[in-house]
């Protein structure tokens, strides 16, 4: 959060931001937010005395969700689901997903419509609040996740692969995956053919990010995918730490 980004906004489009009011247009937005205001203005019973506002986003969003958990029933934590902030919504997410007393099914099954959330940061905050469980069990989570690779939702299916990415970004790496990314094919075959450009990136960033630690299995598996129609474009992303003929 930066001075210069609170500027560029205006004050009246950052008083609405903050008031809960409307929801960011990007990531310079959700950057330049005070979360202290936004929480003293949407959720005035929230003890704020525990949260460091000083430290990263991803932090303060969970030090939010935990206080949020702690303070406020279930009952209360279903509406804020639908708050028309996505920030304060992104906060509901960490608050379920990140609930150690829940087993990870359902911290994945409570995460899902935020996943499914028509706001774009919304559906980053809910893969990283589960990203904590996906690192303790990555094989009982592809399992989990399986399914929904066939969802029609390309929200979903996106989450899929976003959630278990190897190394991913703004988040703890997993090294089981790291070390061995076979391990995900099954969760990453159903996605080879998506229509959805959306899906297609992460499936990428996943195979790219496996690529780092594992070159030669990246390239075998860019080679039979090929081999089974997948797109150019998939396949030239997904080898680009690889430094492919164009």
């Amino acid at each position: 959060m930066t001075r210069s980004r609170q500027e560029q906004l205006g004050g009246a489009r950052l008083q609405a931001l903050e008031s809960g009011l409307q929801q960011t247009h990007n990531l310079s937005e959700i950057l330049a937010i005070q979360m202290e205001r936004l929480l003293a203005i949407s959720l005035p019973r929230i003890k704020q005395h525990e949260i460091d506002f000083d430290k990263g986003i991803v932090s303060r969003m969970s030090q939010i969700g935990s206080a949020l958990r702690s303070q406020l029933s279930s009952e209360a934590l279903t509406v804020l689901a639908d708050h028309p902030s996505d920030t304060v919504r992104g906060w509901s997410v960490f608050a379920v997903g990140e609930d150690q007393d829940v087993k990870l099914a359902k911290r994945l099954r409570c995460a899902r419509s935020f996943a499914a959330d028509p706001h774009f940061g919304v559906r980053e905050w809910a893969w990283l609040a589960v990203r904590g469980a996906v690192i303790e069990a990555p094989l009982e989570a592809m399992s989990l996740l399986q399914p929904w690779a066939d969802d029609p939702d390309p929200n979903i299916r996106r989450f899929a692969s976003e959630a278990t990415r190897p190394r991913g970004v703004w988040c703890r790496h997993i090294s089981l995956l790291r070390r061995e990314p076979e391990r995900g094919r099954q969760l990453l075959e159903p996605l080879m053919h998506d229509q959805s450009r959306y899906v297609e990136d992460s499936v990428a960033n996943w195979l790219n990010d496996a690529g780092k630690d594992c070159p030669n299995w990246l390239k075998q598996t860019l080679e039979n995918w090929s081999q089974c129609g997948a797109s150019e474009r998939l396949v030239r992303r997904a080898g680009r730490s690889l430094k492919l003929p164009a």
